[in-house]
């Protein structure tokens, strides 16, 4: 009897858990994402200059980069996970000055139905919505 209980459990529990894992990536995706963006501020800032946030969404990657030296970018590209999309990114690179602040913009990532915004204010701030 306990097993027939475990196995009806088990049935009616499976089929949501595929769209949690989904869920879960972007949402684990957009924080990197942030983390990413918040890290080109602190560097413009401690190095006192321009920086820029990038992002190839035919690739999936994205990186830091210093304008004034593309050659040699501060950070290494890191990439989304499989699955997880960029749906939404700025026309240009983000620009991150030796002040924090920054040009505005908005990155949405996502995963079939389910997407998360990224958005940088002008002051600088990186807010994760969903």
């Amino acid at each position: 009897m306990a097993l027939v209980v475990l196995a009806v459990l088990v049935a009616v529990a499976l089929p949501t858990l595929g769209p949690m894992q989904r869920n879960y990536r972007v949402m684990t995706a957009a924080s990197q994402v942030a983390g990413e963006i918040q890290t080109a501020r602190l560097l413009a800032i401690s190095r006192n200059a321009s920086l820029q946030f990038s992002v190839d969404s035919a690739t999936g990657s994205y990186r830091v980069i210093d304008p004034a030296d593309t050659g040699n970018p501060p950070r290494t590209a890191k990439t989304l996970p499989d699955g997880v999309t960029f749906q939404t990114v700025p026309s240009q690179p983000l620009t991150f000055f030796a002040r924090g602040n920054s040009q505005a913009g908005i990155i949405r990532v996502g995963a079939e139905t389910f997407s998360v915004q990224i958005t940088v204010s002008t002051s600088g701030r990186v807010k994760v919505e969903r």
